[in-house]
């Protein structure tokens, strides 16, 4: 009895699987482009064949010592979450010292 429900289950997944699963050259896939840290994401060569591929990062997963976070996007955004990192550290190693932010504060008139 067992025998035969793994067999008809076995028969039903291969019914599921197209034909010819590895010949679509055609298709449209997005290409993924590993790197190191964010840092090495944002500064990577892309070839012109390469240059709308997505840059996967693996980073650590909180309060876990083996569990990763793969992280997709593209370039552009890369270089964007790397420079919004340093304006961010750039910002607490001056409010350190006391100085104002870059941006100019604004308040009610008259302060």
């Amino acid at each position: 009895m067992l025998k035969l429900g793994f067999s008809a289950a076995l028969a039903v997944s291969f019914l599921a699987v197209p034909a010819f699963a590895g010949d679509d050259e055609g298709d449209d896939k997005p290409q993924y482009v590993y790197a190191k840290d964010a840092h090495r994401a944002a500064k990577l060569k892309l070839s012109d064949e390469n240059k709308d591929a997505r840059i996967c990062v693996r980073q650590k997963q909180l309060g876990s010592r083996v569990r990763f976070q793969r992280i997709c996007m593209p370039q552009e955004e890369w270089i964007a979450y790397v420079d919004s990192l340093e304006d961010m550290n750039r910002e607490w190693n001056n409010a350190g010292k006391g100085l104002p932010p870059e941006t100019e504060f604004v308040g009610p008139a008259g302060i």
